[in-house]
């Protein structure tokens, strides 16, 4: 009982310090989310994404990822950023940029995440709940279960490895990023 309540109480406080949905209250943040999942490139969806958005702030950056010539033996790793301190989208491939590649490899090794049903796990100590963070939300529509059967994939966090993945990513690709596709 004392997880929801907790969290609860992170939900108003973040709700008093920054008002209705922060760095949301124009909808352009959610609008690219859900642009970012279905939009094409050369015919091809993304197979991967994340957002981040700053919960006090507002600051938020949308990613897709592409892989352009899937079949091929060299694949062409494509990614497309839109943020709320740029104007327009901006790309970047992991042939101008190997990081790419690098931070993609690392989310896959991230561990394995658990549903804990509250009720029927055992008891934990109550976690720690960050107000002022950036949220991490990473997706993907080409996952694999531990049988190898197909899944999508969404998990979101402010705190842990997901977070220190998202922060290290983000620095690792801030000198990659250009104006237009490289084709």
């Amino acid at each position: 009982m004392l997880r929801p309540l907790a969290f609860a109480g992170v939900a108003m406080l973040a709700a008093l310090v920054c008002g209705p949905p922060c760095g949301a209250a124009d909808g352009v943040f959610e609008r690219e989310a859900a642009k970012a999942r279905g939009e094409r490139l050369e015919g091809l969806g993304p197979t991967a994404g994340f957002t981040r958005l700053h919960s006090l702030t507002g600051a938020w950056s949308v990613v897709s990822i592409y892989i352009q010539r899937p079949q091929s033996p060299r694949g062409r790793w494509v990614a497309r950023r839109v943020a709320s301190d740029m104007e327009g989208p901006a790309w970047t491939d992991a042939a101008s940029c190997p990081d790419l590649v690098t931070s993609l490899a690392l989310l896959e090794r991230l561990a394995p995440q658990r549903i804990e049903v509250l009720g029927l796990s055992p008891y934990a100590p109550p976690r720690a709940y960050t107000a002022d963070g950036m949220l991490q939300t990473v997706w993907s529509l080409d996952g694999a279960q531990p049988d190898g059967a197909p899944i999508t994939v969404e998990w979101s966090s402010n705190s842990g490895d997901l977070a220190r993945w998202g922060e290290a990513t983000e620095a690792r690709l801030a000198k990659c990023w250009k104006p237009e596709p490289k084709r």
